[in-house]
């Protein structure tokens, strides 16, 4: 592989700007499909050529985001074997372990990451806060130190942030109960560090950063930030809970100060946690996702989890799961999906109930009537009131393992029952969708 050396003194590939709207995201006003590939350990594992070949193949299988974190001693003896969260290059983030200290080689590697992405159109979100675990070498613990820290952060980002490079991720996979206020330092001061304001004062001017929080497992942003001036849109995470991920979902849909929510880390492909997961997985969490008012769903396998790191590295590149994302992202993209709002009061039958049954039916609409979707987990049949959709109604099948229609034939009426293809089981979901006749 030929590697082309970017400069990092500047930010040549500024991208379009990403907003909220509602329970939506647009990109320079139009809907925005988050379809993120969660190549966690990217700045840490790869050297230039591996970082090169996997951003390829992100661009290629139509990921929108590439998900990741700053710096990994936290996962040292998980997912890691370097406790200082040392890079490829040998390279630790933090000189002597202190995080007020950015390494620049680190961090160089980092923005030339950032940079390849940017060419390929790929945002990169970036989960930058550190732990309060005491086992990692550069814990931190004040608030000053927090604010010092983000804003060191955000000076050094601050051209790739304000070219809308990068989506900051505050948390790093923490539940921030008891520590709430040191977190809330860190984001204001990432945001007066992409400013060049060195002020902690509650005042950060936040309409140039976009932000998260990267919530502990089996939790939403929300519980604890959803009035944060700094926390554009939510985010869930149900890695060992894909069981709550509908009612998450759901709790931020009816939230008064209504803001996007993004499945950002989901139950991994290939993990044997509980039970196996596999492919069908993947796909029933991500149309549950979208299809419970989700703005955006993050694909995950575990052994992607550490790229190069992986022992399956680079076949887990073509696991059926990820490929399927595609035609997530495609059946979706073909509507203006930002008018899609959930709609249970469509399926008259017994849908099943998403924190115990894996034949859950889920089913979402247009505002004005003029689609819908109904997804069925496990291939078994339902019932639909179609006497609010657009006439006359076309009903076509969605294959999620294939990306391809089949035409429905259906006697018009008010309530329709509809029975997918095959076996009802583990592994036949299908999504019935329901338009006007061409």
């Amino acid at each position: 592989v030929i590697v082309e050396e970017v400069p990092v003194s500047g930010v040549p590939y500024p991208l379009a700007s990403l907003q909220v709207k509602g329970h939506s995201l647009t990109k320079n006003g139009e809907p925005f499909f988050w379809l993120g590939d969660t190549a966690w350990l990217i700045f840490s594992e790869t050297q230039k050529d591996e970082a090169l070949f996997l951003l390829d193949d992100i661009k290629a299988k139509g990921f929108t985001i590439v998900q990741t974190f700053l710096t990994t001693a936290h996962l040292t003896g998980h997912m890691s074997e370097k406790k200082n969260g040392e890079n490829a290059y040998g390279e630790m983030p933090f000189i002597d372990n202190d995080p007020l200290q950015l390494n620049p080689h680190y961090f160089e590697y980092v923005e030339w990451i950032i940079n390849e992405a940017a060419k390929r159109g790929l945002y990169v979100s970036i989960a930058f806060g550190e732990p309060g675990r005491s086992d990692i070498p550069f814990r931190i613990k004040k608030e000053d130190i927090a604010y010092e820290y983000g804003y060191n952060l955000g000076l050094k980002f601050s051209k790739w942030t304000r070219n809308n490079n990068i989506i900051w991720s505050n948390g790093i996979d923490r539940a921030p109960e008891g520590d709430e206020a040191i977190w809330e330092a860190m984001s204001e001061g990432l945001t007066d560090g992409v400013n060049n304001v060195f002020n902690m004062d509650d005042q950060a001017g936040y309409s140039n950063t976009f932000m998260t929080y990267h919530i502990h497992g089996g939790l939403s942003s929300s519980k604890f930030f959803q009035e944060a001036p700094w926390l554009d849109f939510n985010a869930i995470n149900t890695w060992k809970h894909y069981d709550k991920l509908v009612n998450l979902i759901e709790e931020d849909y009816e939230q008064k100060d209504i803001k996007p929510t993004v499945c950002l880390e989901t139950s991994y492909e290939n993990h044997d946690y509980f039970e196996y997961v596999y492919d069908w997985h993947v796909r029933f969490q991500a149309y549950w996702c979208i299809l419970s008012g989700g703005a955006g769903y993050a694909y995950g396998h575990l052994n992607g989890f550490r790229t190069v790191g992986s022992q399956y590295w680079p076949e887990y590149l073509e696991s059926p799961g990820r490929l399927d994302m595609i035609h997530l992202k495609t059946v979706f993209t073909e509507k203006p999906f930002d008018q899609l709002v959930p709609d249970q009061g469509l399926i008259v039958s017994d849908a099943g109930e998403p924190d115990r049954d894996k034949d859950y039916v889920v089913a979402a609409r247009a505002e004005d009537g003029g689609f819908a979707f109904v997804y069925s987990t496990n291939g078994r049949e339902f019932e639909v009131d179609v006497s609010d959709l657009v006439t006359p109604l076309r009903a076509r099948w969605f294959d999620p393992r294939e990306g391809t229609y089949a035409d429905v034939s259906f006697v018009p009426d008010d309530v329709v029952l509809f029975d997918p293809p095959g076996e009802a089981g583990e592994g036949n979901d299908w999504l019935l969708v329901l338009d006007g006749a061409p």
